[in-house]
């Protein structure tokens, strides 16, 4: 079972009429047994967030961006429904008045937003989203940009977005898409290095066991225009731990007997934070965790569109952050470090599917993942997971008040790296948000993805960021400039 059939169960279609005929019963009342259009939505990008990875390998960078973008247009199409929010891009669209209709006309308004964005930024799911469109008696062949018109709205908002961002240096646009423009070459070869220290790809194995190698992901990330950060080095931690230093030679250590001593609970958790085939990464897992919210405290619409804004375009600057760390530091992966400093030692280690763990020697550890997708295709510091990780738990506590967070999820231990793995299920809790992120860290150190100095600073690095898109965000809620 894969991360989204752990996490939610989406049932588009089946509810959906239901949700858009849900309106408001009195004003400010909303329908509460059926989930809302905003809710609906976010769990239609995920669909399509999990489809992108299945087709085209985790990508975290590019669907962060992806999902920041399809919600800032559901809010900026949302904000015409509310009385003082400020849009991020739709300008000189006025304010609908209220009717008997008005709750239904917002949902028709952010459904087109989302559709439309959806429609541009996940290009793989465009029968999916057409589909849903038609599923719930709306038409997608309505192009209308009549500002008095729900479907109008909806349209603008996610044209305003879409041209906002056409030049953002993501290169989106160009061919192939979201290619490097910063020419970035790794110092080392994976069959020749020259600095231990120094990030360098690592080779996988297809599913006909041939060997195969993946260029280092979006090097030009630190480019792409944020929501929040003036720049992308605005936060930017202190140097790793050098290669001569006791504390890498530790902290590589540490990696190793942390992981040849992982108990059920620590495969689990790995996992659960790694995803699996469907992933939809960590932006979207964040998300995911946000609609746990909704659900436990019975979101309204306007709840959730202004709280999976601010989750996604946290999310989405949190890797710009990480990636202009990430690209000038260029530092090894745990993987290349526990080949450099124990090389000839004999460990403990996993040895790969269905030979469980054993004794290797240092020059054969690996992480604990299958062999199509062995690590990360990028440098190590800071960590990414532990980054938006700490970035969105912080923004989630802002906009809730509080830390609560009460989620569980039961796993079947390596079920994602050993298919064949039989055992006892898991349950994992998080009680806290804070909890969570710092779990969600924790699991790359145990999954050997990262040292604990990655953990740290993106932690810290996530917590920063997440300070600049609340305030950010919390002007545009209250109407300021």
């Amino acid at each position: 079972m894969n991360t989204l059939q752990h996490l939610f169960s989406l049932g588009a279609v089946a509810f959906a009429m239901a949700m858009f005929s849900a309106c408001a019963s009195a004003e400010g009342e909303t329908n509460k047994t059926e989930p809302n259009a905003a809710y609906f939505w976010s769990g239609i990008a995920l669909e399509c967030t999990a489809k992108d990875t299945e087709l085209n390998l985790p990508r975290p960078t590019v669907t962060a961006r992806a999902l920041a973008l399809v919600h800032i247009a559901a809010y900026d199409a949302w904000t015409r429904y509310d009385e003082r929010a400020r849009p991020v891009y739709l300008n000189n669209v006025a304010r609908v008045p209220k009717t008997d209709t008005f709750e239904r006309e917002k949902a028709i308004s952010i459904g087109y937003a989302y559709a439309r964005t959806l429609y541009t930024y996940f290009p793989d799911s465009r029968v999916e989203i057409m589909n849903t469109l038609y599923d719930l008696g709306l038409e997608f062949n309505n192009y209308s940009l009549d500002p008095n018109t729900p479907e109008g709205i909806g349209n603008l908002a996610a044209r305003s977005v879409i041209e906002s961002h056409r030049n953002d240096l993501s290169n989106q646009f160009a061919w192939p898409p979201y290619h490097d423009f910063t020419n970035y070459k790794p110092v080392n070869r994976y069959d020749s290095i020259t600095d231990p220290s120094r990030w360098y790809p690592k080779p996988f194995t297809d599913n006909n066991g041939q060997p195969y190698l993946i260029d280092c992901l979006t090097p030009h990330w630190h480019w792409v225009t944020p929501f929040a950060l003036e720049r992308a080095n605005q936060f930017r931690p202190a140097p790793p731990p050098s290669l001569e230093s006791d504390t890498l030679l530790n902290e590589t250590r540490e990696v190793v007997q942390l992981h040849a001593n992982l108990s059920d609970a620590d495969k689990a958790l790995v996992e659960f934070m790694r995803d699996g085939p469907s992933s939809v990464q960590q932006a979207g897992h964040w998300l995911i965790f946000a609609r746990h919210l909704s659900q436990r405290d019975q979101h309204s619409i306007d709840d959730d569109v202004k709280m999976q804004l601010l989750v996604t375009v946290t999310a989405h600057d949190a890797f710009i952050a990480c990636w202009d760390a990430k690209m000038h530091y260029d530092f090894a992966r745990p993987q290349a470090l526990v080949h450099h400093f124990f090389a000839n030692d004999s460990l403990t280690g996993w040895m790969g599917k269905g030979k469980g763990w054993g004794r290797i020697t240092g020059s054969e550890w690996r992480p604990y993942s299958p062999a199509n997708f062995l690590c990360p295709p990028f440098p190590s510091y800071p960590s990414g997971h532990s980054a938006v990780s700490g970035a969105c738990a912080e923004a989630l506590k802002r906009f809730k008040g509080n830390d609560r967070f009460d989620y569980e999820v039961t796993l079947m231990p390596g079920a994602l790296t050993e298919p064949d793995a039989t055992g006892d299920e898991v349950t994992l809790r998080f009680e806290t948000l804070s909890e969570t992120a710092e779990r969600a860290g924790r699991s790359r150190v145990l999954g050997g993805y990262h040292i604990e100095a990655d953990n740290q600073a993106g932690l810290k690095l996530g917590r920063e960021v997440a300070q600049v898109t609340c305030d950010r965000y919390f002007r545009l809620l209250e109407g300021r400039p």
